[in-house]
């Protein structure tokens, strides 16, 4: 897998953006590995599996931007 973007969220977990593999989650209470991905039949997952970059707002939001959009 190609990471583009990582970052470290208030909870400590941490986000991997990829190139055309969606967003990996790392939770760091119990180390599970949540992927993320686009779904064409479903309106809330991803935009699109490239994930470009990863953004944290100063309230601990986290912001997706794909190659589809901003998420």
């Amino acid at each position: 897998m190609e990471v583009w973007s990582i970052i470290q969220d208030n909870n400590k977990n941490l986000w991997f953006g990829s190139r055309n593999k969606g967003l990996v989650k790392l939770a760091n209470i119990n180390q599970k590995i949540r992927l993320f991905q686009y779904e064409k039949d479903n309106q809330h997952s991803l935009s699109h599996n490239n994930i470009r970059k990863l953004l944290l707002s100063k309230q601990g939001e986290l912001y997706i931007a794909t190659s589809g959009g901003l998420e």
